[in-house]
C-alpha cells in the first residue's frame, strides 16, 4: 500500500517553502485526526547507507503549516505506525519472514539429526533434555508465527484501498501487529531457556567435527550442522537480549516506550 508519495502536486509550493539544499520530499496519505484532514511532509538527505531524515511539517489538507503541538503530536502518531503498518516495505519484509513448508521440513530434518546426535554423543552434558525439547518446539512455533503474519496480511487487505486512515484503523492493525511480535518474543524466550548450554555445546560439538574417526565415519558434517545450529541460537539471543528478562506485559510496554521515543525524534525535526 502506498502510504506516501513524492508527487508533491498542489502542497509543492509550501513543501518548496521549507526545503533545504539537496533534500527530496515525500508527502503522506490523507490522514484523519479530530474530523479534519492533514498530511506529513518528510524531507530527505542521502547518506551513505541510506536516506535521512532532515525535517518534517504537519499541514492541513488545504495546504497551510500546523502549528498546535497537539495535532502534531497526534498527526505523526498515526504517521509513523502508517509506515510501520503499512507501507509496501514493512508488508514485504513480513512476507519474507514466513517460512515455507518445504523450509520447515528441511529444518525439522536438521534439527532431528542434531537430537539424534545429542542422544548418541551428547548424554553426558547436564541438561542436553533442554536443547532436545527446544529442537522439538522450534518448528511448530515458526508454523504460528506464519499463521499470525498471514491473519495480519489479512487484516491489511481490509485497509488496502482506504483514502484516509485515522488512529481507529491504526490502533485496529496495531493489536494484531503485536501479536505477530509476542510469538516471535516467545520463540525467543524459549531460545533463552537452555542458552547456560549454548557454549559448552559449541565446545562439544567444534571439538567433535575435527576429530579423525568423526571425518571418517561421516559424523564431522553432523557435528558441524549441530554447531551451526547452537551459533545461530546464539546469535538470536545476542539480537534479543534487552528482552530477554521480560514477560509479555513488560514486552510490549516496552515496545510502547520504543515507539514513543521515536514518535518524541520525529516531533524534534518539525519545522515551523
Amino acid at each position: 500500500m502506498g502510504v506516501y508519495t513524492k508527487d508533491l502536486g498542489r502542497y509543492k509550493n509550501i513543501a518548496e517553502k521549507y526545503k533545504r539544499a539537496k533534500e527530496t520530499i515525500k508527502i503522506s496519505m490523507p490522514i484523519e485526526f479530530e474530523k479534519n484532514i492533514y498530511r506529513v511532509l518528510e524531507y530527505f538527505k542521502p547518506s551513505f547507507f541510506e536516506k535521512t531524515t532532515t525535517g518534517i511539517l504537519v499541514i492541513t489538507n488545504d495546504g497551510f503549516l500546523v502549528k498546535d503541538k497537539k495535532i502534531q503530536r497526534e498527526v505523526l502518531r498515526i504517521y509513523y505506525y502508517l509506515d510501520i503498518l503499512l507501507e509496501d516495505e514493512s508488508i514485504n519484509r513480513l512476507k519474507s519472514a514466513i517460512a515455507s513448508e518445504k523450509e520447515i521440513k528441511k529444518e525439522i530434518l536438521n534439527y532431528n539429526d542434531a537430537i539424534d546426535v545429542l542422544n548418541t554423543s551428547g548424554s553426558n552434558i547436564k541438561g542436553i533434555d533442554k536443547v532436545i525439547d527446544l529442537l522439538k518446539k522450534l518448528p511448530d512455533i515458526k508454523r504460528e508465527n506464519n499463521k499470525a503474519i498471514e491473519e495480519y496480511l489479512c487484516f491489511v487487505e481490509k485497509y488496502r484501498n482506504c483514502d484516509v486512515i485515522n488512529s481507529n484503523i491504526i490502533d485496529e492493525l496495531l493489536k494484531v501487529y503485536r501479536n505477530v511480535l509476542l510469538i516471535n518474543f516467545k520463540r525467543v524466550k524459549e531460545i533463552n531457556k537452555a542458552r547456560m548450554l549454548y557454549d559448552s555445546l559449541k565446545e562439544f560439538s567444534s571439538k567433535n567435527k575435527k576429530r579423525i574417526s568423526n571425518r571418517l565415519n561421516g559424523m564431522s558434517l553432523r557435528f558441524a550442522r549441530l554447531e551451526m545450529i547452537v551459533d545461530r541460537l546464539k546469535n538470536i539471543l545476542v539480537i534479543y537480549d534487552k528482552i530477554l528478562d521480560m514477560d509479555d506485559e513488560r514486552y510490549i510496554e516496552y515496545l510502547k516506550l520504543q515507539e514513543n521515543i521515536n514518535i518524541n525524534n520525529k516531533l524534534k525535526l518539525i519545522r515551523e
